[in-house]
């Protein structure tokens, strides 16, 4: 029985603390019993990461955070902590986001600094890995994503606690990222050929530990494609945005692995 990993990136969509406990506590009135191989996790704003945690406590939705300094502690304004992180009972860190890489231009080398920091805590890093519309119309998508996964990776001997998101940055509904033109999820045979060749370029460089690590899909799966998606071997979850916002969304995407 495979594992299946869903996570809930709010991003910046909601931006009220109200809106928040309205969300996060219908999430755990209807919260649904999930499979015992299945993890779940919503990532909220960073000043919504104390409210998130104390209404998570008893809950089996895990919490998680959009994003984390590259330094333990320091001299790095605007960053938060993992130690902070650590402290509001945060277990999954999301690093290498097409948002940040894209929109905020944060580099490999840095988001490699944050993916051995989080390992060395002990918090389960997301790693999102992704091509751009661009990149993949000039037939860049595999080596896109392999320079990804080697600069992210570079250095990194133990991956028993890493999670890889593959986002086709093509297929994500923001428009700062894709903006013309019509968005359409990948198909499950695009994205599981990638999920493929990301798994073999793990199992050469990490050999049989790679089948360990999950790999999820983050383009735009929701309850109408989700099941078609799951139903892929390779396809161990996914990384939910807009549709994680709500639990009537959220939920039947988690309802559908098979």
């Amino acid at each position: 029985m495979r594992d299946y990993i869903f996570g809930g990136n709010w991003k910046m969509q909601i931006t009220s603390m109200k809106e928040t406990e309205k969300i996060i506590n219908s999430m755990v009135e209807n919260c649904p019993t999930f499979k015992k191989n299945t993890k779940v996790f919503i990532a909220p704003s960073l000043p919504m990461l104390p409210l998130a945690s104390k209404m998570l406590k008893n809950s089996p939705i895990s919490l998680a955070a959009q994003n984390v300094g590259s330094i333990e502690k320091g001299a790095m304004t605007g960053e938060t902590s993992i130690l902070t992180l650590k402290e509001l009972g945060v277990e999954y860190v999301i690093i290498g986001h097409s948002e940040r890489r894209i929109i905020i231009g944060e580099k490999d080398s840095i988001i490699n600094e944050k993916l051995k920091l989080v390992l060395s805590h002990g918090l389960t890093p997301v790693f999102c890995v992704g091509e751009t519309a661009e990149e993949r119309r000039k037939g860049k998508s595999i080596g896109v994503i392999y320079d990804q996964l080697s600069e992210g990776l570079k250095g990194i001997t133990d991956i028993s606690g890493l999670v890889i998101a593959y986002e086709p940055v093509w297929a994500i509904n923001n428009t700062l990222l894709n903006p013309v033109g019509k968005i359409t999820p990948a198909s499950p045979e695009d994205a599981e050929a990638m999920h493929k060749s990301i798994r073999q370029w793990l199992l050469n460089k990490f050999g049989e530990d790679a089948n360990n690590v999950p790999i999820i899909y983050g383009g735009s799966m929701n309850s109408t494609n989700a099941k078609e998606l799951l139903a892929r071997e390779e396809i161990q979850g996914g990384l939910i945005g807009s549709a994680s916002l709500s639990s009537e969304k959220f939920f039947p995407i988690i309802k559908a692995q098979p």
